[in-house]
């Protein structure tokens, strides 16, 4: 049994009926305190956590990978301050350089951003 089991158990009773939320988490082999709070709608999946704490949502971070690979297209390959420069224009607040390194890794774009700055 899985959690997803027990939390359309819960949802097909009558908003009247009386049910223990141990004996239903012992039933469906889960935690009471995670189907408690599953069904209160307090937590969500991993995939949302991790979302919120991202510094740049999807669709930011694909602008920002869409800016890198304009300006190498145009023989301007960006230096990681470039990056990161742009990368506080859509976030709205600084990122670390090594939120720039993660960021190139998890693009595959360290190859076409300059080590160093000219200038």
């Amino acid at each position: 049994m899985t959690i997803e089991n027990a939390l359309a158990e819960l949802d097909a009773l009558d908003s009247d009926e009386d049910f223990c939320d141990a004996e239903m988490a012992k039933k469906h082999g889960v935690a009471r305190s995670t189907l408690s709070r599953k069904h209160r709608g307090v937590s969500g999946s991993r995939a949302e956590a991790g979302l919120a704490r991202r510094i740049l949502q999807p669709e930011q971070e694909a602008e920002l990978v869409k800016y890198t690979e304009e300006l190498t297209e145009r023989k301007l390959p960006p230096t990681r301050e470039m990056v990161q420069n742009y990368a506080f224009d859509i976030a709205g607040h600084p990122v670390s350089e090594s939120w720039v390194t993660r960021f190139l890794h998890r693009h595959h774009c360290a190859a076409e951003v300059s080590r160093t700055d000219s200038g």
